[in-house]
């Protein structure tokens, strides 16, 4: 190679170099604020005089389903109809609005296909899509807001309120699992505001509601207090392995009539319940796993909840073996002198630490416990 061609080499070269090193510089900044844009501010820079890193971005829940935007009740009808037709799988997306199920005179939307999934588009609000009957009456015509009888419903982004029976019920007597319930506000049901419900008087039946999630929802009543005793948050029938976390629940009294259920309630041959995070106040009983002597319901947790009760007991393991009740927070109002209760002779084996109660720790009617240790009395 000449002298001359050298020297015309090296200055290509360098030229290369150089579109090389901007080229790259560029990527790496365009980078950064892609991920500034996912996961806040990379670089370590602080806003406010916080460092960005230290606030998490909670994240999103999302799906890979075919997706159908509706606006109008009527629209929301057609797809729910064509969903279960063609097998399900689908999600379907509301816009803000209000859907008033009377308008169309049905009495509640029935999930027959798996894999449905129905939320609304606000995914930081449960307040802008809003679904309602015509009454919290026994005479209302609306009974539901959805009926479950598949597998796999998701709901989310929502307030669902004013029906006969329950906003929601999963039909667990046809096997109805993997239901998920997330970021909805329940209001103004005459019974049970979500209900898992099961064949009566079929112990040998081997048929359960399995896998279910109810987290980050609302559950309560608007004027403060429930239409009669017959009513409660959650009410499960013969669940297995269904977690309730991080929910709000209040107002479930009944002034001056009969006491109302547990604001939280899985029995009937439920089991392996975990029940954490949970805060109920102004409520007449709290949370209870089991109901007398009739069915076991072994091997749930209860734990890191605050329960606030004001005519019974916080927390009750009845014919619940296995149980584990830890790091829960209980205030028992009105007299009542216990805030855990573990009852029955078939509740063996209970685990109660770490709980912080205004009330005793009682086991009644021939329970037992493995382990009762740790727990502080409140004085305040």
């Amino acid at each position: 190679m000449s002298g001359k061609n050298s020297k015309k080499y090296l200055i290509y070269a360098g030229i290369a170099l150089v579109v090389v090193a901007v080229v790259i510089t560029a990527v790496v900044l365009g980078l950064n604020g892609k991920l500034d844009g996912i996961f806040g501010n990379t670089s370590g820079d602080s806003k406010n005089g916080e460092a960005a890193m230290d606030t998490p971005v909670k994240p999103e829940h999302y799906s890979t389903k075919p997706v159908v935007r509706v606006s109008k009740v009527e629209e929301l009808m057609e797809a729910i109809e064509k969903a279960n037709r063609e097998g399900g799988n689908v999600e379907i997306v509301l816009a803000n609005g209000t859907y008033d199920l009377d308008s169309i005179y049905i009495g509640g939307f029935i999930i027959e296909a798996d894999n449905i999934t129905i939320r609304g588009e606000s995914k930081e609000s449960r307040d802008k899509v809003i679904l309602t009957g015509d009454a919290m009456s026994e005479t209302a015509n609306v009974t539901h807001i959805f009926l479950v009888r598949a597998d796999n419903f998701t709901c989310e982004n929502m307030t669902l309120k004013n029906v006969r029976y329950h906003a929601i019920q999963v039909a667990g007597e046809v096997d109805a699992d993997g239901i998920v319930v997330r970021n909805v506000r329940f209001m103004d049901t005459y019974e049970q505001m979500l209900k898992v419900s099961a064949y009566r008087g079929a112990e040998d039946v081997e048929i359960y509601s399995d896998d279910g999630l109810i987290e980050d929802c609302i559950f309560e009543y608007s004027a403060g207090k429930a239409p009669g005793y017959y009513t409660c948050a959650i009410d499960g029938h013969r669940c297995r392995n269904w977690t309730v976390r991080n929910n709000v629940i209040k107002d479930i009294v009944n002034p001056g009539g009969d006491m109302t259920e547990p604001a939280i309630h899985f029995w009937n041959n439920s089991s392996g319940i975990l029940i954490e995070g949970n805060t109920i106040t102004n409520c007449e009983r709290g949370i209870m796993v089991g109901m007398g002597t009739g069915t076991i319901c072994p091997d749930s947790v209860i734990r890191n909840n605050r329960v606030e009760t004001n005519r019974d007991v916080s927390i009750a393991a009845e014919n619940a073996p296995n149980t584990v009740i830890e790091g829960n927070e209980c205030r028992t109002g009105a007299g009542y002198p216990n805030s855990i209760e573990y009852r029955w002779p078939d509740t063996t084996g209970v685990v109660i630490t770490g709980n912080r109660t205004n009330g005793k720790i009682v086991a009644r009617d021939g329970a037992t416990a493995a382990k009762v240790e740790d727990n502080m009395i409140l004085n305040d």
